[in-house]
This record gives C-alpha cells, sequence and structure tokens, in this order.
C-alpha cells in the first residue's frame, strides 16, 4: 500500500517539473488518478495521500465502488453508452468522453433531472483508430461544415443548459516508427479551440 503514496509522490513531482518547464503552476493541473481494478481500499488510501479526483473507465466500476469511497470527484473517462447515463449522472463531477451530439443531449436532460450541471470533454481520436472512439480531426476542424467538436464544444453554452465547462480528450498514444509525422503531426493539430477550458491527454 505504500507503492501508491510513493506513485503519487512521484508522479505530483513531474508534473511539477513539466510545468515549470513551461513557466506554468504545477498546482493548475489536476491529477486524475486512475483507479481501474483498484479496490476501494486502496482508492481510500490514495484519497488519504491527497488524491482529490478519480477517474474510471466503466459505468459498472463507478457503481460498485461509489459507496464504499470516500469522498473525491469522480470522473467516467471511458467510453459511455447514452443508456447508461442516467446510472452515474449524480455520482460522477466530470464526463471525459462525450463523442456524440446525442451523448451531450443525454447528458443534460439527465443532469437537469438531478438539479446539477455537468461538466464535460469532447472525445477526440487524433490517428482516427478504429478501435478508438472520438470525434476525428477532420470532423473537429471542419467547422464551417458543423463539425461535431465545435457544435458539442459550444453545446454547454447553448442548446444545453446543464453541460458546464467543454473542454477535449485527446487519446495519446505512441507515434507508429514507420510513419512518425503522422498520429504527432494531428495530435499538434489538436489543440484547445477558443471557449474550450479543459484539455485531458
Amino acid at each position: 500500500m505504500e507503492d501508491i503514496k510513493k506513485n503519487l509522490e512521484t508522479v505530483r513531482g513531474q508534473i511539477s517539473e513539466a510545468a515549470q518547464t513551461v513557466g506554468r503552476d504545477g498546482d493548475d493541473v489536476i491529477l486524475v488518478a486512475v483507479s481501474k481494478t483498484r479496490t476501494p481500499e486502496e482508492i481510500n488510501i490514495a484519497i488519504d495521500a491527497g488524491t482529490t479526483d478519480i477517474g474510471e473507465n466503466k459505468v459498472q466500476e463507478i457503481m460498485d465502488k461509489y459507496d464504499d469511497v470516500k469522498p473525491v470527484r469522480w470522473h467516467m473517462i471511458g467510453h459511455l453508452q447514452t443508456n447508461k447515463v442516467k446510472y452515474i449522472i449524480d455520482k460522477v463531477d466530470m464526463i471525459h468522453s462525450v463523442d456524440s451530439i446525442k451523448l451531450a443531449k443525454e447528458i443534460d436532460k439527465r443532469a437537469k433531472a438531478h438539479g446539477k450541471t455537468m461538466d464535460i470533454l469532447v472525445q477526440i481520436n487524433p490517428a482516427e483508430e478504429e478501435s478508438k472512439f472520438g470525434v476525428t480531426i477532420e470532423g473537429a476542424e471542419h467547422h464551417r461544415a458543423g463539425g461535431r467538436l465545435r457544435h458539442l464544444a459550444f453545446l454547454a453554452g447553448d442548446a444545453c443548459g446543464r453541460l458546464g465547462r467543454a473542454g477535449q480528450h485527446l487519446h495519446h498514444q505512441h507515434d507508429d516508427p514507420a510513419h512518425p509525422e503522422g498520429p504527432l503531426s494531428k495530435r499538434e493539430t489538436a489543440r484547445p479551440k477558443p471557449g474550450s477550458s479543459m484539455i485531458s491527454a
């Protein structure tokens, strides 16, 4: 269990160093500890060590662990089906994987029913991998064609009154050695757009 505390200290140190390199304050970076496969006991140790935000990939994992975990901000970071929004809308503080207008509207509807505002991130798939969910860079850049990123990002302040700050969640991956300019160059174009207040990778 001590490894959890040591790992957190190591990661916080890396965040602080990286932030200083670009002239930023490390305190501005939110560390979301992903608790996939971890027990509520282990999560609580991380919380006692200062963790304020926990991320889960699956709806069922959140539901199974929620009642046994100390107060913390929960993040849904995995793919979210529209019909499962109702199970976590009252439990999570941010949804990182909004990849369709249909999903955004369902989150808005459920949040309204619970009297809350839900922060969201629009999920982007920079390398356009078929195995990954998310808006493609092409779809994100085609603003004049009504690209989904632009539409989703502005739903928070337009049609969906219960969606809070909107940012971007990027799939991070290693570059293909055979095509070093491919995925990297596409990731470089996936910078936060005006109106996006957060970015997650």
